[in-house]
């Protein structure tokens, strides 16, 4: 469980934190008695008026998808600018036929995505809690 409250701020290790993950010890309709994890003996007893934000964990995810479309997005830029700047100029001669500017950047924009995608996904791979949200009655 992870918590979000004004009270928690004040409290133990957590003081001045945003949130604070542990386990609810007890809950009753207007308290709920919360011990953090790593402190197998304190606890809190939290109003539930003073709880702002509730959410329990629900399995886990990877962010490969996520990681890889931006991975690929930095490497096509990254890949299209470097290869529009190494890029030699055929000076005041003409250009063989077939050879563009235009081509070796996109060329270098896709090597650039290709790469990208693979560490963006390599990076994503660790797996993360999925956090949802509990309705927390009416004050």
């Amino acid at each position: 469980m992870r918590i979000r409250s004004s009270v928690l701020g004040e409290w133990g290790t957590f003081s001045g934190a945003r949130y604070a993950t542990g386990t609810v010890v007890s809950a009753t309709t207007d308290t709920l008695t919360f011990r953090a994890d790593g402190d197998s003996t304190a606890t809190a007893i939290l109003p539930v008026r003073r709880i702002f934000k509730l959410e329990i964990a629900r399995g886990t995810h990877d962010n490969k998808k996520y990681g890889a479309l931006l991975g690929s997005l930095a490497g096509f830029v990254a890949g299209a600018t470097i290869a529009g700047l190494v890029h030699r100029s055929c000076g005041e001669s003409a250009c063989p036929d077939g050879y563009y500017r235009d081509v070796d950047a996109t060329i270098g924009g896709l090597v650039g995505a290709l790469a990208g995608a693979a560490i963006g996904g390599w990076m994503g791979r660790r797996p993360v809690d999925t956090w949802v949200q509990v309705k927390i009655p009416e004050r």
